[in-house]
């Protein structure tokens, strides 16, 4: 049986959140970037995880258990 399209699209939103905040937030002390630029990254890695778990869901490569 494969998942449904809830639990996809919490599992890649919480993995682009994840993804977003620890790669590009240190990047506002480490380089000293504006804000601005790391949110826009984080919702980049967002947009990107959500769209690749849709693909995967409608390519059935996600099962459950």
């Amino acid at each position: 049986r494969t998942t449904n399209m809830k639990s996809v699209l919490t599992a890649s939103l919480v993995l682009g959140l994840l993804v977003g905040f620890l790669s590009d937030f240190p990047q506002t002390s480490w380089f000293v970037f504006p804000i601005e630029f790391a949110l826009i990254n984080v919702a980049d890695h967002v947009v990107a995880m959500v769209l690749a778990g849709l693909v995967f869901f409608k390519l059935g490569v996600l099962k459950a258990g």
